[in-house]
């Protein structure tokens, strides 16, 4: 797992996990995995719309968060799941089921009450006014300018036309 933050809950390998499961494709990854075997890339790969690349990220994104296990055997990595990453997940979650118990046997929780009077205490935010007039958008400009500005590139081709053809009958 990933330099947890929090020592209790280790919020960042939590968020790493929840960021790593959060991609379809590597949900779907984890279940070819699934099975306690090994699996070339290649064949990782012949499973899915993906290219080399890409699997090598999502491969790597897997195994730095510990939930898969890499071993490279010549010039082949093969992956297998990693059990107690995947434990590792499982236990977090339980231990937020066993937490959440606790605090209602003990009375911790809110009740419906409780929430909805601490709820009212906060302010609710204005809707905008409706707009009292429509703003019209600016006058575009007529299409005289476009064309006039066409007619001085012409013009300006047409004069150095002229000049080199003064230049030449200058050299004759």
């Amino acid at each position: 797992m990933p330099d947890k933050t929090d020592k209790q809950t280790g919020v960042s390998s939590v968020q790493n996990w929840i960021h790593i499961l959060s991609d379809p494709t590597r949900i779907k990854i984890i279940k070819t995995l699934s099975g306690d075997r090994s699996l070339c890339a290649k064949e990782i790969q012949s499973n899915f719309d993906l290219s080399q690349p890409t699997l090598s990220h999502h491969m790597n994104a897997m195994v730095d968060a510990r939930l898969v296990i890499a071993t490279k055997v010549g010039r082949n990595v093969y992956y297998k799941l990693s059990k107690s990453g995947i434990r590792s997940i499982i236990l977090f979650f339980e231990s937020l089921l066993d937490e959440s118990a606790e605090t209602k046997a003990r009375g911790e929780a809110l009740s419906n009450k409780e929430m909805s009077t601490r709820l009212s205490g906060t302010k609710k935010t204005p809707m905008l006014p409706k707009p009292k007039s429509i703003i019209s958008s600016p006058e575009l400009p007529d299409g005289n300018i476009i064309k006039d500005q066409k007619n001085k590139k012409k013009n300006k081709v047409k004069f150095k036309e002229e000049k080199k053809s003064k230049k030449k009958k200058k050299k004759k």
